[in-house]
């Protein structure tokens, strides 16, 4: 049976640890002056950080729990520290937009025009200016800050299933 206060700390734990390294990981392309264009290894560790913290958070929690785990424990542990994850990262998408780079969204709107037009010279200006459009219509602060804690929330769901079937064990 599953003690509550071990999944509870291993939810705040691993949430903490999991919602720090993906604002590192974040925080990277930045420092290095890539932000508009950053590494494809960006996107994979921000695919592949959550996946293993997850795993060792639930792990954590079947250890605590003397072996045992259900699948439902499982998921709930992992959306827990998805959500204190999520939340980290996107009070730091919240004060890195509006503070830090607030001409983020205007910046990567002209990068992404320009890779439009080198990648597709037949666009007609219209179409460029309709996908423009369709883009700012999803950029923003407040956007991307629900954006990240709904796909946070999505992926640990994903992950804590994956995760669950491979760890669970019964009594």
């Amino acid at each position: 049976m599953e003690n509550k206060s071990f999944s509870k700390g291993i939810m705040l734990n691993y949430g903490t640890i999991l919602g720090l390294l993906l604002v590192g990981v974040s925080l990277i392309p930045y420092a290095m002056g890539r932000l508009y264009e950053p590494h494809f290894i960006f996107s994979f560790l921000q695919f592949l950080i959550p996946l293993v913290v997850i795993f060792l958070g639930i792990k954590k929690l079947r250890e605590m729990n003397g072996g045992v785990l259900t699948l439902s424990e499982a998921i709930k542990t992992g959306l827990g520290l998805s959500l204190i994850a999520g939340i980290l990262l996107a009070f730091y998408n919240f004060i890195f937009f509006k503070f830090i780079e607030p001409d983020f969204f205007v910046k990567f709107a002209e990068v992404t025009q320009a890779k439009m037009i080198e990648t597709n010279p037949n666009m007609s200006d219209e179409q460029i200016e309709m996908a423009v459009k369709m883009m700012s219509k999803f950029s923003g602060v407040w956007v991307t800050v629900l954006s990240t804690i709904m796909s946070s929330l999505f992926g640990g769901l994903i992950y804590s299933l994956i995760s669950g079937l491979i760890l669970k064990k019964s009594e």
